[in-house]
């Protein structure tokens, strides 16, 4: 593992634990382009990294009360399921069409976090009506079955969603969608072990200093506003969903 690697996969456990959202849809690219392993390999090993730094990131929210549990059983339960089938139907698909996907969700998660007005941190009413109930379990599944395939956690998917849907708090949704994702990520993690192996002590090496990351990630956002570190963040992603699709397009016609 190069250093390079090991330094890029702290910022993203950093990420993850920050916002809850958007860190781990660069482990892909990361292990993609910088680690150079091949598609699939590097997916289920984002799906490592990811599923244990979100618990890891789960004591500082289990500690200051900040997860939903009854929210993250019902949106999270569809949620795995989806990723389960998703990781298991990935072994079917073509890399491009996966790759393809996967950029648009990732310039899809730049364009959320660069551009979404912040939300009132004010505690609203929670809705948990047999229909929203509903619509959560179907958001579930859909998101699940998606960030199954392509191998991210789909925070930040699932953050708005809570957010719509359920009508929670920034700082509830994003402890919340922490849950969800390690639970996702996980059976993701399950569906793709059927198909392709990974090299168990380079994730868990990566899962290391993700997971330091995290637990830094974590603790800082409950002291600072990170409302400028979602812009920056997001305008990053933008720019690296962009260049990633050039290069893979450089790929196809031959000029890369």
């Amino acid at each position: 593992m190069t250093i390079p690697v090991a330094l890029a996969i702290l910022l993203i456990g950093l990420t993850l634990g920050l916002i809850g959202a958007g860190g781990s849809i660069l482990t892909v690219p990361l292990l993609l382009y910088v680690g150079h392993l091949p598609l699939k390999e590097a997916i289920i090993i984002s799906f490592f990294v990811v599923a244990s730094s979100s618990l890891v990131a789960l004591i500082f929210h289990v500690r200051n009360r900040t997860i939903d549990w009854q929210l993250a059983l019902i949106f999270g339960l569809p949620a795995m399921l989806g990723a389960f089938i998703g990781g298991s139907m990935a072994a079917y698909l073509p890399n491009n069409l996966i790759l393809t996907v996967f950029y648009l969700l990732m310039l899809l998660s730049g364009l959320k976090l660069a551009f979404s007005k912040t939300t009132n941190s004010e505690p609203s009413e929670s809705d948990r009506s047999l229909v929203k109930s509903i619509l959560l379990l179907f958001s579930g599944l859909i998101i699940g079955l998606l960030t199954g395939t392509i191998g991210v956690g789909g925070g930040f998917l699932i953050v708005p969603a809570l957010l719509l849907l359920a009508k929670i708090t920034p700082t509830l949704a994003i402890g919340t969608s922490l849950c969800i994702v390690a639970g996702q990520a996980s059976f993701g993690l399950v569906g793709y072990a059927q198909h392709t192996p990974f090299d168990l002590q380079y994730a868990s090496v990566l899962t290391v200093f993700c997971c330091i990351g995290s637990l830094s990630g974590a603790w800082l956002s409950t002291k600072i506003e990170n409302a400028h570190f979602k812009l920056i963040f997001g305008w990053f992603l933008i720019i690296f969903s962009i260049l990633f699709s050039v290069i893979e397009l450089t790929k196809i016609f031959g000029l890369y």
